[in-house]
């Protein structure tokens, strides 16, 4: 189409994601006609689009609403504290899962436009989410 597109940085879970909701599509990555220099934040990107350097990107709703830009969901992910059991005292994981469950804290994550607390200060196995059955 023409339109200059500003990304994520090649290691980041973004420009995973977009690579992969791509390859969903039949897309290759090189389809997209990209800015030379890809950015290292959401608020970034936004910022990029918002300049006029780029026609579109590929971030989170909360920069998008920043820079009042347009946004269009495309994907949502879980985002989870990963914590090795043996390295973890069990006094810090109860004041991590309380602290996790406030409602103080909830509201405050509920109040960032594009997220919203899913089963906060739930603990599971990496097999349980692998398996599918959290």
């Amino acid at each position: 189409s023409g339109l200059s597109f500003v990304s994520r940085d090649r290691h980041s879970g973004t420009r995973i994601l977009l690579n992969l909701l791509l390859k969903q599509q039949g897309l290759a990555e090189d389809s997209i006609n990209r800015t030379f220099q890809p950015e290292f934040t959401h608020t970034a990107i936004a910022a990029f689009v918002a300049s006029g350097m780029a026609e579109i990107g590929f971030g989170v709703q909360a920069a998008a609403e920043q820079f009042n830009l347009n946004f269009i969901e495309m994907a949502s992910e879980h985002y989870m504290l990963i914590y090795r059991q043996d390295r973890m005292p069990p006094a810090t994981l109860r004041y991590l899962t309380t602290l996790l469950q406030s409602p103080t804290l909830v509201d405050r994550i509920t109040g960032v436009s594009g997220y919203e607390p899913d089963r906060p200060g739930e603990i599971t196995t990496f097999d349980a989410l692998t398996a599918g059955t959290t």
